[in-house]
């Protein structure tokens, strides 16, 4: 003979007292550590991705300006030559003599009065050359 399975089934009367409350208890109760658990482990998750891609960022800043600073360190050299034959064509003395000897850090001074007097007040040689 067939066992029964009316016991199992959830009453349709409000008040009739439920089958198996402490069983059904104890497997809501596992159940809902389960979800809070999982649901842990998702928001460390996200945070995690979040960290992730702020460091991915970084990353990319990063590499954008070691591209720049490598550009313009490699047109230092070029600079120190353009102004030693500046320093040649208005009659000073350039402290280097050959501009391929250039290496390290060198202090560079321009003559900024004297080039905003020259462009306030051009010579008629500087205008006819």
């Amino acid at each position: 003979m067939r066992q029964s399975t009316a016991a199992n089934r959830t009453s349709i009367y409000p008040n009739a007292a439920p089958v198996n409350t402490a069983a059904q208890m104890a497997t809501l109760t596992e159940k809902k550590k389960e979800f809070d658990g999982v649901a842990a482990l998702e928001r460390s998750s996200a945070f995690m991705r979040q960290q992730i891609e702020d460091i991915a960022e970084d990353c990319d800043i990063m590499g954008a300006a070691s591209e720049t600073m490598g550009t313009v360190t490699g047109q230092w050299s070029k600079m120190f030559e353009i102004l030693a034959l500046f320093l040649s064509s208005t009659g000073q003395d350039p402290e280097i003599q050959d501009p391929s000897q250039i290496d390290g850090q060198r202090l560079v001074r321009l003559p900024l009065d004297q080039l905003h007097q020259e462009a306030a007040h051009p010579s008629p040689d500087a205008s006819s050359g």
